[in-house]
């Protein structure tokens, strides 16, 4: 018959044996120690200079002193020495020292492994519910890679169920933002918790819809508040050189698309107002108006205006299709014009000729040469073979030898310019500067 208990190492009686009390109370001091274990702290190197009796030590792998030769046991003070119990795998100790709960593995102690799948619910710091049966009581909350990259996952279970991430304040809903009710993705904001409005929606598409549950358009802007601008662009930079709005479209120009439309009466009897379409015509259903008080066209001097003069107020001549100032006895056909309202013969960023033209003006396009106001479905302007796209373009408004000749309407002349008789003079501007209506 063994002399000890298989498990704790436990001294049993045995018959006859003489001083029974003896093993007796050397089992319940061994009893003592292990069951319900509390040691002092785990990995102790060095014994304490006072031992007391009922403290409990778990051993690091190289203890010292007293301790040494005995690593990896549980060390205890009894009757004025140490000690010394080898571990089993399994066996369970509570730390004082704050580490907290270990189990012995067999070469060290362990923190244990709860089993958390399919647990009801986990609260950390906080107490979870049969809704929330997550919660965490934090300043932030850290979901890290491992090794690559992370995803949060949000499943539903139906298009009219929600998948969404809700934001509280006071524990009443401000803004919620996932899969509501469909599989838009949307944005929705409440000032009361009560009150929802969509602010952005995103339909499977791609499009986008703001203030708009439908969205008609790649990006749709509605609201209802009168008193509200319905799109603003702003440009805080002093130093701005871009464009505010820039529209661009694949398709070559063909009098097929619009760049611009406006409706009034939005509905079933809407009107279009305005357009702006894709060949650079305009059109309006009123009137364009202006702060300048002329109609003008561009013309080229003759003599090239070589030196960038001023020439605003000069009266003109033509000579052959360029310009030159009026000398007294000529009929001038208009005035350089310092305010124009309408300017003809302009262009837009890019030399005039880039495309071919007909006798008439008209674009010849790349599929069958005709020429004329539309163009053939899919048709492109045909590109003038002289045109070199590494070659900057000034436009007329910023060289000197192109000008804008006032030809009707009302025109400030320098005093004692040579005149048409059909112009009739309204007013003295200064004692340099005339007005006169050209008709």
């Amino acid at each position: 018959m063994p002399d000890t208990t298989p498990i704790l190492a436990l001294p049993v009686l045995l018959p006859g044996q003489a001083q029974p009390y003896v093993t007796h109370n050397t089992a319940l001091r061994r009893l003592d120690m292990l069951a319900q274990t509390v040691v002092e702290t785990f990995d102790a190197e060095t014994p304490p200079e006072l031992p007391e009796a009922g403290r409990v030590y778990a051993l690091g792998p190289v203890p010292t002193a007293a301790w040494a030769g005995h690593p990896l046991t549980l060390a205890t003070w009894i009757d004025e020495t140490w000690l010394f119990i080898d571990l089993q795998p399994g066996w369970r100790a509570w730390s004082r020292d704050g580490a907290g709960l270990r189990i012995w593995t067999g070469t060290a102690w362990a923190r244990p492994q709860a089993d958390l799948d399919r647990i009801a619910g986990l609260g950390i710091r906080a107490d979870h519910d049969a809704t929330n049966r997550l919660a965490v009581k934090a300043e932030a909350t850290l979901l890290s890679h491992d090794g690559g990259g992370h995803q949060l996952k949000i499943n539903k279970a139906t298009t009219g169920d929600t998948a969404s991430l809700l934001f509280q304040s006071n524990w009443s809903g401000r803004a919620e933002m996932g899969l509501n009710g469909s599989n838009d993705w949307s944005i929705k904001v409440s000032p009361d918790g009560t009150g929802w409005t969509d602010a952005l929606r995103i339909n499977a598409n791609g499009r986008v819809g703001i203030g708009a549950s439908t969205a008609y358009a790649q990006l749709h802007v509605q609201h209802a508040d009168a008193a509200v601008d319905a799109l603003t662009a702003t440009v805080t930079s002093t130093s701005f050189v871009r464009n505010v709005y820039y529209a661009q479209v694949a398709r070559a120009a063909s009098a097929n698309y619009n760049f611009f439309a406006a409706q009034s009466e939005f509905g079933a009897t809407s009107d279009i107002e305005f357009k702006l379409r894709d060949d650079g015509n305009a059109y309006a259903d009123g009137s364009w108006n202006g702060g300048g008080a002329d109609y003008a066209e561009y013309f080229e001097w003759q003599d090239g205006n070589p030196a960038d003069d001023d020439r605003r107020g000069l009266s003109v001549v033509l000579e052959g299709d360029r310009i030159r100032p009026a000398a007294m006895g000529d009929l001038p056909v208009g005035v350089i014009s310092g305010n124009p309202s309408v300017v003809g013969d302009a262009d837009i960023g890019r030399w005039k000729g880039k495309y071919l033209r007909d006798d008439f003006g008209g674009y010849l396009w790349d599929i069958d040469g005709s020429a004329g106001p539309g163009s053939p479905p899919g048709a492109t302007r045909r590109l003038n073979p002289a045109y070199d796209p590494t070659r900057d373009y000034v436009s007329r408004a910023e060289r000197p030898e192109w000008d804008v000749v006032g030809l009707m309407g009302k025109l400030r002349l320098r005093r004692g310019q040579p005149v048409d008789p059909r112009w009739i003079k309204l007013c003295d501007i200064s004692a340099t500067v005339e007005e006169w209506l050209l008709r």
